[in-house]
């Protein structure tokens, strides 16, 4: 009787031990997988910070490239009209030298 509660307490410690390595396995196992993912976070926030910083600069070239595009297109309206008013002026000046010839 009393061998057998021995032997009825030696597997269950067996028992309890495996449970308690396969416990310690699926904890590191669990370490291991937080860890990965926190390195694959710091990653992407790395990477999110990288391409911030690259919106910030192409907006900020877009910008540029806005703010030249309306001054070029001022000097181009400046352009048309010097344009128009020297055409006007030569059409003028080419009457008046046909009449006075």
């Amino acid at each position: 009787d009393v061998e057998r509660l021995r032997d009825a307490g030696e597997r269950d410690m067996r028992a309890f031990q495996k449970y308690r390595e396969e416990a310690g396995r699926t904890e590191c196992s669990l370490r291991s997988s937080v860890g990965m993912l926190e390195n694959a976070l710091a990653e992407a926030v790395a990477r999110l910070r990288v391409l911030e910083i690259q919106n910030l600069a192409e907006r900020n070239a877009t910008e540029e490239l806005r703010v030249r595009n309306v001054s070029m297109s001022s000097h181009l309206a400046e352009y048309s009209k010097i344009a128009e008013s020297l055409y006007s002026l030569a059409q003028n000046t080419g009457g008046n030298a046909k009449s006075n010839g």
